[in-house]
């Protein structure tokens, strides 16, 4: 409850999405909202239809939208900062 409240003081989500064994447990669920709601202010608490696999899901997009912008030659990704690129040889 105090990292999701922390979250919203500093991003203001207006929703929290919980993921894995933190989102299968109702009780937790609960507590997570409340506590949030004590230190910040009321924010949606919900809990992930991914499951176990949002996080490997999370770093397959990352990869692919890193990949992406490396073929595509974009200084910049969405998903991910790429580093300067320079045109001098080492």
């Amino acid at each position: 409850g105090r990292l999701a409240a922390g979250c919203i003081g500093i991003l203001d989500p207006g929703l929290i999405v919980l993921g894995g064994g933190v989102g299968r447990n109702p009780l937790m669920t609960e507590n997570v909202e409340r506590v949030a709601a004590e230190l910040a202010w009321p924010t949606r608490i919900a809990v992930s239809s991914l499951g176990d696999d949002g996080t490997a899901l999370g770093a397959v997009k990352l990869a692919v939208d890193y990949t992406l912008g490396l073929m595509l030659r974009e200084g910049r990704h969405p998903a991910v900062v790429l580093p300067p690129t320079s045109n001098v040889e080492p």
